[in-house]
């Protein structure tokens, strides 16, 4: 992924970027697109350090993936149903 794409990606409202670190060092980074008109999250990439592969970290980043696009969607929900109750002004 070029430096231009991650930039893109960081000041994106419709994107997470999940990180995993030890002592300060990146092991290994997920980017997770919310798209706002869409009711599936999606994946982009999942990266891990290959001195830290082996020991669960893709698996902890894609299960926080899940929760974080979980807690997306419950917002959203939230959202619409005061929209409906309240209209669009």
């Amino acid at each position: 992924m070029s430096a231009r794409s991650v930039r893109h990606l960081l000041r994106s409202p419709s994107a997470r970027v999940l990180v995993v670190e030890d002592q300060g060092q990146l092991l290994g980074n997920l980017v997770l697109l919310l798209p706002r008109r869409q009711r599936s999250a999606r994946i982009y990439s999942v990266v891990v350090a290959r001195a830290a592969r082996g020991r669960g970290y893709a698996r902890a980043l894609v299960q926080a993936a899940e929760a974080e696009a979980k807690a997306v969607q419950r917002r959203q929900e939230k959202l619409n149903q005061l929209t409906e109750k309240f209209g669009r002004r």
